[in-house]
């Protein structure tokens, strides 16, 4: 991200994984509600605007990650597998309890308007439209459940760590980071390294593909003065029903 400087006219550049663009500063009636916005987007993004730069080729003047890659594509195919590994039939009671849910979230207050003689839809129309509906959802709940992760494209930055998942991205802040793990994992003979990092009372993971990058990433962690958490577990280990 780059704040532009050119005579009278001042905007923010924000580069992002699909491309980049400018807020410029005509946008707004005075300078105070620029500012305003251009504070808000530093402080929730992992943006910086120490420099003001004239006519930015973005390509060339964003600051480069301090460590880049993808994740291995065994990663997805490791956690499909620790899915598979549990009980079809059980997976089928998760599937249906998610139909259920929904189901009645639907269908009590269509309940509720015709006990008190509200007009409502018919019966077997509305029955039939709404089992259309959850049981489409249900089948993507259900995919989502043995597909749980895709390979994303991981960023580390001066102030966190970015993921690109293809239409979004996520991007942690070192600051909310209190604790981190790297453990090695095996799929089908082949090796590569999951980052666990603890959020705000979650754990998260991301794939490593190689123990280089994992010892560069050690590195990083280690300046940020973010402890290294020996206890951190697989948070799928702990679900009650697959991941």
């Amino acid at each position: 991200m780059f704040e532009v400087g050119e005579r009278v006219r001042a905007g923010l550049y924000l580069g992002t994984s699909r491309g980049y663009f400018e807020i410029s500063a005509s946008y707004f009636t005075d300078a105070e509600s620029y500012r305003a916005v251009r504070e808000f987007i530093c402080r929730n993004t992992l943006g910086t605007t120490e420099a003001t730069v004239l006519n930015p080729i973005l390509s060339e003047q964003l600051p480069k990650p301090l460590l880049h890659w993808i994740e291995p594509e065994d990663w997805p195919r490791y956690r499909t597998q620790l899915v598979r590994g549990n009980a079809l039939g059980r997976r089928v009671v998760t599937a249906f309890w998610f139909f259920v849910r929904w189901f009645a979230i639907f269908v009590l207050p269509w309940l509720a308007l015709r006990r008190f003689q509200v007009p409502t839809a018919s019966t077997v129309p509305f029955i039939s439209a709404v089992a259309i509906v959850v049981s489409f959802f249900t089948l993507l709940h259900w995919l989502n459940r043995i597909m749980p992760v895709h390979c994303t494209e991981i960023s580390v930055r001066e102030n966190g760590i970015s993921q690109n998942f293809g239409k979004q991205v996520w991007d942690r802040s070192f600051q909310n980071i209190s604790g981190w793990r790297i453990i090695e994992k095996e799929f089908q003979g082949r090796q590569f390294g999951l980052l666990l990092l603890q959020e705000r009372g979650r754990v998260s993971a991301i794939a490593i593909p190689d123990g280089t990058i994992g010892e560069v990433l050690c590195g990083i962690l280690r300046g940020k003065g973010i402890s290294e958490a020996l206890e951190l577990a697989e948070p799928w280990a702990f679900m009650s029903f697959p991941a």
